[in-house]
């Protein structure tokens, strides 16, 4: 059976919130969602009329039609009108204990209407916020949530820490969209085993977009139901409903509303990255006021285990080399590391070592690369350290939240992989294909290398797709040197 997605919330006659947005959420980005109504809405753009809370046997009745039909793999709440109805809620909750949980603890609409009384937050924060897998408050429902907590000029992490602390739920998504800054839009993800920030460039500054909270908890949902998890479903709802932002219209006679566009589809919404829709993300804090150096283009890029067979490959005119030891021996390691550095400056190469990024700065290598492992485990210092000594950095990424991280640094590069199936080293992840390569391509301006299992026959597609650089482990002892000139020539164009 397929997975399905939940929601349960209001219906908004205006189809700007509600149940209606989630419905358009899920159909763009390819996920069946099935609904449960709490409450009927007359609604527009400026204003609610009125709300009717539906009797708690038609609620309950709805629930028991979906439950027997369906695979729900994620349910979503946002307004419940009634006790009953938070009650029923958590009953489900509890039968269905494999079913991921978002909470959108609704309170007032864009309009500034009161959606619930001050009786069922009160029980909400009771009996359904600490269920929640996430909790996906903005910044006036968090000062709601956090009672006499003062928010003001309190750091947005500290902000969804305290939430987490004070419910907790498994984790909180604090959406900053509401906050006043004009440039950006920033977000925070916090459990107490990570937290990071997502930041992207905020749209439609002069008039509001209805539904924006709604769209951006189902966007999660919906990829969740898709089947990626959490990190990766945060990152591409955020992506999403930058999009849906940038592509609202002004149908209605006030405000924006977020429509069916096929600039919104899960298929097509990274056309529009570059435009800085895809967010960056800091983790524990680390800001993104770095920038590593530039460099020249990569092309055909060997990883070497060894230092000694860098002047055959110098020779044939590489230009850009890894240095990947194998090796634990500390005296092993320093020794191939300033061999190496002594053919950079004799050959003027491009030279990344991988991973010993002390050593690197110590014997002056030209870059150092990092896997997404290494870089998590660095502080702020070490990478100022590294961009202060004007060392060029390479990252590794197998993800969109890899991928956001890494945009987040700012490096010299980036690494995507692996590419096809590799035996060099144990991946958690499976080929990419070359479709992601297109896809990153659209999302980031900063150059782009793919690497693992990449053979002679794959050379040719992936160069004509126009990344910076291919990087080769167990090709170069597989092909000539008259094949690796060829290649080189080939990734010069």
């Amino acid at each position: 059976m397929r997975d399905i997605f939940l929601t349960i919330g209001g219906s908004d006659s205006s189809s700007g919130a509600g149940i209606q947005a989630d419905i358009k959420t899920a159909n763009n980005i390819g996920v069946h969602a099935c609904t449960i109504i709490s409450c009927v809405t007359a609604q527009n753009s400026t204003n609610i009329l009125n709300i009717e809370k539906v009797s708690k046997g038609i609620f309950k009745e709805q629930i028991q039609a979906i439950s027997k039909e369906f695979k729900i793999k994620v349910i979503k709440t946002s307004v419940l009108s009634s006790i009953e109805q938070i009650d029923i809620v958590v009953d489900l909750l509890n039968d269905l204990k494999d079913v991921l949980y978002i909470c959108d603890p609704v309170m007032v609409s864009t309009t500034g209407y009161s959606l619930v009384d001050y009786r069922l937050v009160e029980y909400s924060k009771q009996k359904l916020y600490p269920l929640a897998n996430i909790l996906v408050p903005n910044l006036d429902e968090a000062k709601m949530l956090l009672d006499e907590y003062d928010s003001s000029n309190v750091e947005i992490a500290k902000i969804a820490k305290a939430i987490q602390k004070k419910y907790n739920c498994k984790s909180v998504l604090l959406k900053g969209g509401h906050d006043s800054d004009k440039n950006i839009s920033l977000d925070c993800y916090y459990t107490p085993e990570v937290n990071y920030t997502l930041t992207s460039k905020r749209y439609k500054l002069d008039e509001k977009v209805r539904g924006t909270g709604c769209t951006f908890a189902s966007a999660i949902a919906s990829f969740l139901t898709l089947g990626f998890d959490v990190n990766n479903s945060i990152i591409l709802a955020k992506s999403y409903i930058s999009n849906a932002i940038k592509s609202s219209q002004k149908i209605a006679l006030h405000g924006f509303l977020i429509v069916d566009s096929k600039y919104i589809k899960l298929s097509e919404y990274n056309l529009a990255n570059k435009q800085g829709l895809f967010p960056k993300v800091s983790v524990h804090g680390k800001d993104l006021n770095i920038k590593f150096r530039s460099i020249n283009k990569t092309g055909f890029y060997p990883i070497v285990d060894s230092a000694d067979k860098i002047p055959s490959l110098a020779n044939l005119g590489v230009k850009t080399i890894q240095l990947r030891i194998k090796s634990n021996d500390s005296e092993y390691i320093q020794k191939h590391i300033v061999e190496a550095v002594e053919y950079q400056n004799k050959y003027g190469l491009q030279l990344f070592i991988n991973d010993y990024y002390e050593l690197a700065i110590k014997h002056k290598a030209f870059g150092v690369h990092l896997g997404h492992e290494d870089l998590l485990s660095i502080d702020r210092q070490t990478l100022l350290k590294i961009k202060n000594t004007d060392i060029a950095l390479g990252l590794s990424t197998h993800d969109y939240y890899e991928l956001a991280i890494a945009l987040g640094v700012n490096p010299s590069y980036i690494a995507l992989g692996p590419i096809y199936t590799t035996n060099t080293k144990k991946m958690k992840f499976a080929p990419q294909g070359i479709n992601k390569i297109h896809e990153w391509l659209n999302i980031t301006n900063t150059r782009l290398v793919t690497i693992g299992g990449i053979k002679k026959r794959h050379i040719q597609s992936i160069a004509n797709i126009g990344v910076d650089g291919i990087a080769v482990v167990t090709l170069i002892d597989e092909i000539s040197n008259y094949e690796i000139q060829n290649i080189i020539k080939l990734l010069e164009k």
